[in-house]
């Protein structure tokens, strides 16, 4: 049974966290989480959700949005993705609307380097990797 707990932002179980990381020059890499319960203290349970192409932008780089209830098998921040993981609803106070954030830790990463995960907003998000073509690029 799924738990009917609001927490103090209003953050409910099916809401979308999401990851934008740089990668390469220009690059970005994607993640989204959904939230699959929520606990009292501002805690919720997140599992990983695949994502599927939206559209391309002008610049012809993938625009991609999360695919609700389609869990990944596995996760590079989350160590089982059936299960889930807790954390803890964290707030941008310096932000204009108090943006509620998650702070996500990769599991391999050598230096364990905090990552913010944000509340969609429902947007296509660009998620592409140039490295890969600049390189190519430069060898022309």
């Amino acid at each position: 049974m799924v738990n009917e707990i609001e927490n103090q932002n209003s953050i409910k179980v099916d809401d979308i966290f999401y990851t934008d990381r740089h990668c390469g020059i220009k690059g970005h890499y994607i993640q989204f989480f959904q939230v699959v319960d929520v606990k009292e203290n501002n805690q919720v349970i997140l599992r990983e959700v695949k994502q599927i192409l939206d559209s391309h932008n002008e610049e012809n780089k993938a625009m991609v949005i999360p695919s609700k209830n389609q869990f990944k098998d596995s996760s590079a921040f989350i160590e089982d993705n059936n299960i889930g993981i807790v954390k803890s609803i964290e707030y941008d106070v310096n932000s204009k609307n108090n943006t509620p954030y998650i702070i996500m830790f990769p599991l391999t990463s050598k230096n364990k380097e905090p990552i913010n995960t944000y509340l969609w907003d429902g947007q296509p998000k660009c998620h592409y990797n140039d490295l890969f073509e600049y390189i190519n690029e430069e060898k022309i």
